[in-house]
C-alpha cells in the first residue's frame, strides 16, 4: 500500500513538537507522475529517479496504463498537473514558512532524506522520528 506524505507534517506530543520537511524537487516529480486507477485506486508512478544515494523506482503496472489489481484503467489525477503541483507545494510553503522558521530556531525541524520508495523508506522515517523524539524530550520546550 501506498502512502501519502505531506511536504511538511507537524509531530506533536504532550511535552514536545517536531516539524519534518521533505525536498520539493522529488515531491513534484513524484506528484505529477502519480497515476491512479480509475475503478479500484490504486495508485501507480511513472517517475523513476536516480540522483546520488537516492534509488526511487518508478512504480508500474505489468500491462501500461491498466491496473494490476483490477484491470481498471489508469488515470492522471487534474491536480496532479505540473501547475497545479506547483501552486499546491508553493501554497504549503507559504502557509507553513512561518512554523518552519520558529521550529528551526529552536532546532526542531528535522530534514530527512528520502533515498527510495514509501514502502523501504516508512520504517526508517518512524525510526528517525522516535530517535529524534528521544533527543527532544531531553530539551526544554519553549511554548
Amino acid at each position: 500500500m501506498l502512502m501519502e506524505v505531506p511536504d511538511f507534517f507537524v509531530l506533536s506530543k504532550s511535552v514536545w513538537d517536531a516539524l519534518c520537511c521533505f525536498r520539493e524537487d522529488v515531491l513534484f516529480e513524484k506528484a505529477i507522475n502519480r497515476r491512479v486507477c480509475s475503478n479500484c485506486k490504486r495508485n501507480y508512478n511513472t517517475a523513476h529517479i536516480v540522483e546520488g544515494s537516492m534509488r526511487m523506482p518508478a512504480i508500474l503496472p505489468a500491462v501500461d496504463m491498466i491496473c494490476d489489481s483490477c484491470g481498471g484503467t489508469l488515470e492522471h489525477r487534474s491536480d496532479d498537473q505540473p501547475e497545479t503541483v506547483k501552486a499546491r507545494l508553493e501554497l504549503a510553503k507559504a502557509l507553513n514558512k512561518e512554523v518552519s522558521d520558529a521550529y528551526q530556531q529552536t532546532h526542531r525541524l528535522f530534514e530527512f532524506q528520502l533515498t527510495s520508495g514509501v514502502a523501504d523508506m516508512w520504517p526508517k522515517l518512524k525510526d528517525y522520528i522516535k530517535t529524534s523524539v528521544i533527543t527532544l524530550r531531553d530539551k526544554p520546550h519553549d511554548p
